[in-house]
């Protein structure tokens, strides 16, 4: 069977929220347990993972204090003012080793200083079956969708 590629988000959208009676209510931070053995199989299975990571990924999430009712495993919340929270979680936390430490690899290159190179030639990263992509990246979700054979270059 050939493998399926797979769209992931690393960032504030692993924030996931719920509507209720009295509004937003943070609900709890993805992936669970559950959810990433499933991915840890799918990879052992041969699945290609495009993992993106979001703008602003390591910005604080602002919210407000009666949308946080409880606080998710791995999230630490910060009091601004005002009934404001600010939110914070590790990211690439979920991965295992050696897919957390690329990561995290691909992070600090991307925050290095780039003079002059456009947003759309920044590096990805490629580590078996698993391809950092930054949120600008000339490789849509619809190109990864309809399953273009494009490279994953290193240029880190």
């Amino acid at each position: 069977m050939p493998s399926k590629a797979i769209i992931l988000r690393e960032g504030p959208s692993r924030l996931l929220w719920k509507r209720t009676a009295r509004g937003w209510e943070l609900e709890r931070l993805w992936p669970s347990p559950q959810e990433r053995e499933k991915i840890i199989e799918r990879a052992v299975r041969g699945d290609t993972f495009y993992l993106r990571l979001e703008q602003n990924a390591e910005e604080p999430i602002v919210a407000f204090e009666e949308e946080v009712l409880h606080l998710p495993a791995g999230v630490r919340a910060f009091f601004a003012e005002n009934g404001v929270l600010l939110l914070k979680f590790t990211l690439f936390d979920w991965l295992p080793e050696p897919a957390r430490l690329e990561g995290h690899a691909f992070q600090k290159a991307l925050s290095k200083p780039r003079q002059g190179l456009h947003p759309l030639l920044l590096p990805s990263r490629y580590l078996r079956g698993l391809v950092f992509l930054h949120a600008g990246s000339w490789l849509s979700d619809e190109h990864i969708l309809k399953g273009l054979d494009l490279p994953a270059w290193n240029l880190a």
